[in-house]
């Protein structure tokens, strides 16, 4: 019985090595990964991510720390997730920063002030922005806001088909 195992491991040990031997003059084709709604996963998962953060801060300031711990957390879990939700494209790195950035910018603050009980429109004193939305023109804020959301939503429908 053991010259029966030891001779069949030899045999398919030596056609794994010809076979490894002959894939190497052979190309195999591989099926290519089917890509599906690149953008809106990636529109929805950084909005999501984005929200979630400014919910999370935003019950961290009104002092309901368990519930915005968790929303931060849940925040950092679904960036996460996303390489193995999208197919990101090495070659478009920047894209995804850009879109990204353009996101935050128009929707981070609004669900910050929603979970901290303000006007979703509210603008506070002390922070750099704050000062910058203050000396700003009227409409500044809401017309830059929505550029960005604007961007932000088309960027990775004109990027990745």
């Amino acid at each position: 019985m053991k010259k029966l195992l030891f001779i069949t491991l030899i045999s398919l040990i030596g056609i794994i090595a010809q076979a490894q031997q002959f894939n190497n003059y052979v190309k195999v084709n591989k099926p290519e990964k089917i890509v599906k709604n690149e953008a809106l996963k990636t529109i929805l998962l950084y909005s999501g991510s984005i929200i979630l953060n400014g919910v999370g801060d935003g019950l961290n300031n009104s002092n309901h720390k368990t519930w915005g711990h968790t929303c931060n957390a849940a925040s950092i879990g679904v960036l996460l997730a996303s390489p193995f939700i999208l197919h990101y494209d090495k070659s478009k790195w920047y894209g995804y920063i850009l879109d990204y950035t353009f996101l935050r910018y128009s929707l981070f603050d609004a669900s910050y002030n929603i979970a901290n009980g303000q006007r979703f429109d509210y603008v506070g004193t002390t922070a750099g922005t704050d000062r910058i939305f203050h000396k700003a023109p009227a409409g500044f804020r809401s017309f830059s806001k929505g550029l960005s959301l604007t961007v932000g939503i088309f960027l990775p429908i004109n990027n990745y088909k």
